[in-house]
């Protein structure tokens, strides 16, 4: 009999000395008509038992308050301004009218108390230093493209994961995922190079500058730490951040933190569909502080490696011997490899030119729009006949034709109806709804039969995972049972996008052929200790087997 053998491995390798302090829902208020500079009215005073506490109210009724203040920008008809530092401070009140943004005469309020009660929470002092100090931070990718800490600079998350997912390990629901792309491997994502720096400032009040040198800018302005919310604020700067992605971002200061210790810190930003053309997600940057780049030493120890039979080389190849233990050179046999452990195959060849057979084996996914969305209000409708799969809603009109209901009016339970379409081999795969909420109250139904109901609209998505027993080849339908959604304010953009269809194949079984009698097959290393074994098998072969110890 003919027997696999393995001849040798590749080893594989803020503190804001300003707070905003407001309702939960912001003001509702029309734009009205143009007004003059003196026809604005406003107050803007110390409170009486904190002075360090600045009480802002707008008092010309029919238009949005446009404050300019130490911390940034409010659009409160009230809110309080809390200052830790004794100094002079610089308040701005407008309005926006139709006729544009009319401001009053600057205001300088003198504040002669410190209260750092308002910067003591130790978040404050692991991003800036503490009060008085500053502390400069650099995002995790130099110009040798060395990432001194974390895997790359940039990692991918979903929009509901947070502080609780990322440092507090907690689960939650919603879009909740990561990718945790290695620079090395994805050199794509973006240039190595001199990013510049971004330093924290509370020096009498909470700055922040920032040298974006990749992007040829400075930028300076100041910041807000939310301690409890684990929320970061920037106003007039954004974070040290890529040109691929730099037009991304609606909001580069409107920022999620993620983690953050002596050494290290994360932060998200919501990266937008309409500029990016793809779907949001949470691009979460990498930063390292100067102190931990400038005194970082490379591991005394490489990472762990396998400890190798005599004789092994830089890669793992496969020989067909016959029963006294040489090689067969006609040998074209088909050998499928598994390999359990601390690592992974991540390709095969054989050293054939002309083969055409694949190198790796990776998952397939592939995505599919629902469309045709109808939409009908349930009263004068029989809904039970509605949602099954035989109805026919031509008749309907088209759905999502605004974006949301306007303010202050009542929503209507609706039946939206939509369909796509499934091929044979779709359906042997893993088929979910990357469900967007588009009402609230949402029972959801596949091909008439109920999947989900009783949806909040809480989570922007929710994955949905078919029975593949309730899918079929052709179209399938899709019915939301729900209220719509009613916007907070007239300039509102309610969501009205249902989501899309994933469609998921593992991969398939790691295989080659052998070409004059051999093959071969690279694995590499996660980093963790363990027995790694990597096994060949093929049909009329001997099977064989390969242990490594990673430690």
């Amino acid at each position: 009999m003919k027997t696999l053998k393995f001849i040798n491995i590749l080893k594989s390798a803020f503190v804001a000395t300003v707070v905003l302090t407001s309702a939960c829902q912001p003001d509702e208020y029309e734009l009205g008509q143009v007004l003059s500079k003196s026809e604005l009215k406003y107050e803007v005073v110390q409170d009486s038992d904190d002075p360090n506490a600045v009480i802002i109210k707008a008092l010309n009724p029919g238009t949005q308050p446009y404050w300019i203040t130490p911390m940034g920008r409010s659009t409160k008809l009230q809110d309080t301004v809390r200052i830790p530092f004794a100094g002079d401070y610089t308040f701005v009140y407008g309005v926006i009218t139709r006729g544009g943004v009319v401001q009053a005469d600057p205001l300088v309020v003198t504040i002669t108390t410190n209260n750092l009660n308002y910067v003591s929470d130790p978040l404050w002092t692991l991003l800036t230093g503490g009060v008085g100090n500053e502390k400069v931070w650099y995002l995790d990718l130099n110009a040798d493209g060395e990432s001194r800490y974390f895997a790359g600079p940039l990692y991918f998350y979903g929009t509901d994961d947070s502080w609780a997912t990322v440092t507090e390990g907690q689960t939650v629901e919603g879009d909740v995922w990561n990718w945790q792309p290695d620079w090395k491997g994805n050199s794509w994502l973006m240039a190595a190079g001199d990013y510049g720096s971004m330093t924290f400032s509370l020096k009498g009040n909470a700055v922040i500058t920032v040298d974006h040198k990749m992007l040829g800018r400075q930028e300076s302005g100041t910041f807000f730490l939310d301690a409890a919310a684990k929320k970061l604020t920037i106003t007039d700067a954004s974070p040290l951040h890529d040109s691929n992605r730099d037009g991304h971002v609606v909001n580069w200061g409107d920022i999620k933190l993620m983690s953050l210790t002596e050494n290290t810190m994360q932060l998200a930003v919501l990266r937008d569909k309409a500029l990016s053309g793809e779907d949001p997600c949470l691009l979460v940057y990498n930063f390292i502080s100067k102190d931990y780049y400038d005194n970082w030493v490379p591991d005394d120890m490489p990472d762990p490696e396998p400890v190798l039979p005599a004789g092994w080389k830089d890669d793992v190849t496969v020989k067909i011997i016959d029963n006294k233990g040489r090689t067969v050179p006609d040998a074209a046999n088909l050998v499928s490899f598994d390999i359990s452990g601390p690592a992974r195959i991540i390709g095969v060849g054989n050293g054939d030119p002309t083969s055409l057979e694949p190198d790796q084996f990776v998952p397939q996914y592939k995505r599919i729009k629902p469309g045709n969305w109808k939409a009908h209000q349930a009263e004068g409708i029989d809904v039970d006949e509605a949602v099954r799969a035989e109805f026919d809603a031509v008749s309907w009109e088209a759905a999502f034709q605004t974006k949301g209901l306007e303010p202050g009016s009542q929503p209507e339970l609706t039946v939206y109806k939509g369909s796509f379409t499934l091929i044979q081999e779709d359906i042997k795969g893993q088929v979910t709804w990357l469900f967007n909420s588009i009402a609230t109250g949402q029972s959801v139904y596949l091909n008439g039969q109920l999947i989900a109901k009783s949806l909040s609209d809480s989570y922007n998505r929710l994955s949905l995972r078919f029975d593949p027993a309730m899918l079929k080849v052709g179209d399938n339908h899709l019915v939301i049972l729900g209220y719509p959604l009613v916007k907070q304010n007239i300039w509102d953009e309610m969501n009205t996008d249902p989501g899309e269809i994933l469609i998921y194949h593992a991969a398939p079984q790691w295989q080659r052929k052998t070409f004059n009698g051999l093959a071969q097959v690279i694995i590499q290393s996660d980093g963790e200790p363990g027995d790694i074994v990597l096994k060949a098998k093929g049909e009329k072969l001997k099977a064989s087997e390969l242990r490594i110890e990673a430690r």
